[in-house]
């Protein structure tokens, strides 16, 4: 993202985007970097539309706000698309010095009932300095690609193909059976026929003395 040097990873603190870019979006000042980019979040297009879903980065936007008007006064419309942002939690940013800076509100998005789910479990951390103000950051990733979550899908994957493929031998079951066809053979030697064999040569050698005499 941005062109950052080999090995930087652009990841403010909340008090830093807050702080420190948030207010250069509003006051309309040049950003030193191009790690965020300006789009409509809570538009027409699905997160999936905008973001490639299949990269483990964390995308950094601004987006504008939409209030609209309602009996019940005025609200933000959060759809995106064929589902809607729900708010799942609302935190109060504060400085080193403990003074509230700001707002951080976390939401995840939820397509609509019989829509399908295979474009990923997308999330966003709404920052804002005052409930009046126009313009958000917003820090937005696909958890799918979380890499605990890719670990899991990978276990998951290789379940289903044992499950699924045709029964195959494993070095376990090779020494299984190794070890039966020990036993089997053990069985097929038993005690009584090396006793048997035994006394037929006594016998033999006590013959073959006997003529001797």
């Amino acid at each position: 993202m941005g062109n950052l040097p080999v090995g930087y990873r652009f990841k403010p603190t909340d008090g830093e985007i807050i702080s420190f870019y948030l207010p250069l979006k509003l006051k309309g000042e040049i950003i030193p970097h191009d790690c965020f980019v300006n789009c409509d979040l809570y538009g027409d297009k699905e997160p999936w539309m905008i973001f490639d879903k299949n990269l483990k980065e964390t995308f950094y936007a601004f987006t504008k706000l939409k209030k609209i008007t309602t009996k019940n006064g005025s609200v933000i419309k959060r759809t995106a698309g064929i589902g809607n942002w729900d708010c799942q939690n609302i935190e109060i940013v504060e400085n080193r010095e403990g003074r509230s800076i700001g707002v951080k509100k976390s939401l995840v998005f939820q397509v609509e009932e019989g829509e399908s789910e295979e474009n990923g479990h997308w999330v966003i951390d709404e920052y804002s300095v005052h409930p009046e103000d126009e313009y958000v950051i917003c820090r937005i990733r696909n958890k799918d690609m979380d890499e605990e979550n890719l670990i899991k899908k990978r276990i998951l994957a290789m379940e289903e193909n044992d499950q699924q493929a045709p029964k195959r031998f494993r070095v376990s079951d090779l020494i299984s059976l190794s070890d039966q066809e020990d036993v089997i053979q053990g069985e097929e030697s038993s005690p009584a026929d090396e006793e048997t064999t035994d006394s037929d040569e006594y016998t033999d050698e006590g013959s073959a003395d006997s003529s001797k005499d």
